[in-house]
């Protein structure tokens, strides 16, 4: 049986049912192929760079699209970034079923499978990464991107660097760890985690980053 169906019936069942309809048409994303047999390290990592600047906006948008179906209103000021953060907690951690398993985790930060299917909902938590970057970036003009990929692996890293920060911190890694300790918040129901469920949370937690 699902996770999501152990946790709480109704309400719950109803919450998902809402997640899954608004996902329906959400546009993948879908990086160039990880190919060392044609193209050099230092090629494909540019070529992602070059991808993933070039649809930034883009993600953002889809972004906009689907949490407008939940009469959300996504923009990067502090109301729209305050709306995102009620959001969340209510429904983040049910954009994919198993976010806390091996392979959905391989998924996400690896490209291990594309994000279509049970794993669409992969897609907007992406996309909350990149509203995050993009909201420290607003809020800090000393922030830039600084996507890579390898040239050791194929996996993906999308850090921000800035002149004040003390180390780089990438926001699309992070919003998928975000989801998981929502879930994991709502199973266990109090204790350590459980300030992820807070409403403010990710609002506060952008503040914090924007002035690191």
């Amino acid at each position: 049986m699902f996770r999501w169906l152990r946790r709480t019936p109704l309400r719950y069942t109803k919450q998902k049912l809402r997640v899954s309809g608004a996902l329906t048409d959400y546009p993948p994303y879908r990086p160039p192929q990880w190919n060392l047999g044609t193209k050099s390290p230092t090629d494909a990592d540019a070529e992602y760079k070059k991808f993933f600047f070039d649809n930034r906006d883009r993600r953002v948008e889809a972004l906009r699209t689907f949490i407008a179906r939940f009469d959300v209103t996504l923009d990067l000021s502090d109301v729209g970034v305050a709306a995102v953060s009620e959001w969340c907690p209510i429904y983040a951690d049910l954009l994919v079923e198993e976010i806390e398993t091996d392979s959905v985790w391989s998924a996400y930060h690896g490209f291990a499978a594309p994000w279509t299917g049970p794993l669409l909902g992969l897609n907007p938590i992406f996309d909350l990464g990149v509203y995050y970057g993009e909201c420290l970036l607003s809020r800090n003009s000393k922030l830039k991107w600084h996507p890579l990929r390898g040239p050791e692996s194929d996996t993906p890293a999308h850090p921000i660097f800035g002149q004040r920060m003390r180390r780089p911190f990438d926001p699309i890694n992070w919003m998928y760890t975000w989801c998981r300790n929502i879930c994991s918040a709502k199973i266990v129901g109090s204790g350590p985690g459980k300030e992820f469920l807070d409403r403010t949370a990710l609002a506060r937690d952008i503040r914090a980053q924007a002035n690191m």
